[in-house]
């Protein structure tokens, strides 16, 4: 099942919006670009930009903003909602004990974090997506902080299926180790990709290099210590302190996501 209701315009039933009362929706604290963050990684999505009342350029005023909020907020609880009807209905069918259930997004969304709407950026908040699955015999309540990828998926449930994935064609692993055993560390880094934003991950860190997509050279650069500063808000990429993790992330962006960056292996 797919559920758009929480994408723009937002629609979701009025008992879903009196959930929240004005007085309590907030604006993001960093409404503002991160500091020495370059340009180029600020987007200006024109999905939203394209609805009445939104201005093509530049921030929207408060109240506007509050009421965005308000309705993604009431569009989560409505999904919220029409996703308990799903999970009563396979209980209902006596098919909750032979059925796996994953509840994943294919991308974050940001509410005016770093002055930016929506989905099409590099940082955290556009990327780092919901991921919560059930099956029929597994311990109820477990939570890791092991890192993962949506590419893992499919690895995923074929191993739940007693199904064989094909050799040598995807770069997901399994995660069903973690379903018994939470507290391991995962993958050592991940990778997103927007536009020509190519990013790998760590625990620590999250090193970001846009580039040329026609001759492949680096445009700009940067660097987020995720423990210092997990919201994203200073650009150290520059500080000689963090020269050598530079390096180390960057060797190995260009070396183990480099096809996805040329379309060929370094």
């Amino acid at each position: 099942a797919g559920f758009i209701s929480n994408h723009l315009p937002f629609n979701a039933p009025s008992r879903h919006w009196d959930k929240y009362s004005k007085e309590e929706i907030k604006q993001p604290y960093n409404n503002f670009i991160p500091k020495n963050a370059p340009l180029i990684s600020i987007s200006n999505w024109g999905e939203m930009r394209a609805y009445t009342g939104i201005p093509k350029k530049g921030q929207v005023d408060d109240a506007t903003a509050l009421k965005l909020i308000h309705g993604y907020d009431a569009t989560v609880s409505y999904v919220d909602g029409l996703i308990g009807n799903i999970l009563n209905t396979l209980k209902e069918e006596g098919l909750d004990q032979n059925t796996i259930v994953i509840l994943v997004a294919d991308h974050g969304y940001s509410l005016q974090e770093h002055t930016q709407w929506a989905k099409y950026n590099p940082y955290h908040d556009a990327s780092h997506v919901p991921l919560i699955i059930r099956t029929p015999d597994m311990k109820k309540g477990e939570v890791t902080n092991a890192l993962v990828e949506l590419v893992d998926l499919y690895p995923t449930l074929a191993e739940l299926c007693g199904l064989t994935p094909p050799k040598d064609q995807l770069e997901g692993k399994s995660m069903v180790p973690l379903f018994t055993k939470p507290g391991l560390k995962g993958k050592d880094h991940v990778f997103t990709k927007t536009a020509n934003a190519f990013t790998i991950k760590t625990k620590d860190f999250a090193y970001t290099e846009f580039i040329d997509l026609k001759n492949f050279k680096t445009i700009t650069s940067m660097l987020y210590d995720h423990q210092k500063d997990p919201d994203e808000n200073i650009n150290v990429v520059d500080d000689p302190v963090y020269k050598e993790t530079v390096e180390h992330l960057k060797n190995i962006l260009h070396t183990e996501f480099q096809k996805n960056i040329t379309g060929k292996e370094k």
